[in-house]
């Protein structure tokens, strides 16, 4: 049986019966989880068909419907039979880019969504959970950001920083992350990418997407260190957003010093 399941219950619990092995679909990710001889199995697959598909699916041991797929095991001591998964942004930093390059008159103000694919944490137990494994539902490339002697290995996105969001869109598989950018210097800003640190954000749940916090950034001009600021409130991007996982890393002032002196400006190198 195949649930299509809406936001709600994407992250929900589950129980594993004997025999069965639970089938996920997020986006463009397809995994499959099973309990065998004291160990946890984990595979996953990603389709090239281009469909974007949301849905749940117990397979039992006659169906056999399985491709031929890589599995990996992990050893458990817990008798519970639960699995849960969990969006989490990101372990480093994303380097993105406007969808064409833009320029910010000196004294402006911009506004753009950041869209950013999400990974999967599979956790087994109850009440208490291991975490078995991270699994991304898109592969990303390597990226440097800043100069030779500042800068940090990031993530490249394949996705640009728009202005609008398609509201009617389901999106499960990635997070929407709202950055403000606000020239302060006297100069016109040449914007051509960004690095956000997505390890430093909180993930919320909307209707049917998933959103960050805000993040601000004030430039101030070439010789000086750019402010970033993260939101500690639900974004207000539409009403009711819910809170549903604290960010890697607390974004403490230590933080905050280290990356003024990685970004002195917004165009990288």
């Amino acid at each position: 049986m195949i649930d299509h399941d809406p936001i709600q219950d994407l992250w929900q619990r589950r129980e594993l019966g004997v025999g069965e092995t639970l089938q996920y679909d997020i986006g463009p990710l397809r995994m499959w989880i099973r309990f065998a001889e004291h160990d946890w199995y984990i595979a996953d697959q990603f389709r090239n068909d281009g469909r974007t598909i949301y849905a749940f699916e117990r397979l039992t041991s006659e169906q056999n419907r399985m491709p031929e797929v890589e599995w990996r095991r992990w050893t458990s001591s817990r008798a519970s039979l639960h699995v849960r998964l969990s969006p989490l942004l990101p372990d480093r930093p994303l380097v993105v880019k406007p969808e064409a390059e833009i320029r910010i008159p000196a004294g402006n103000r911009a506004l753009f969504f950041v869209s950013i694919p999400i990974w999967v944490r599979v956790s087994v137990g109850y009440p208490e959970e291991i975490a078995l494994a991270e699994i991304p539902t898109s592969i990303l490339s390597n990226s440097w950001f800043g100069t030779v002697t500042q800068g940090e290995l990031c993530y490249s996105l394949r996705t640009r920083a728009t202005r609008e969001i398609d509201m009617s869109e389901t999106m499960l598989h990635r997070v929407t992350c709202p950055v403000h950018i606000y020239n302060n210097s006297a100069t016109e800003l040449d914007f051509i990418r960004l690095a956000v640190h997505g390890e430093f954000l909180r993930l919320y749940e909307g209707t049917n997407r998933l959103y960050t916090n805000h993040v601000k950034v004030t430039f101030r001009g070439e010789e000086h260190l750019s402010q970033i600021e993260l939101s500690k409130a639900a974004p207000d991007i539409e009403p009711g957003c819910r809170l549903i996982q604290h960010s890697r890393v607390p974004a403490d002032q230590s933080f905050m010093q280290r990356t003024f002196q990685v970004l002195r400006s917004l165009t990288g190198v």
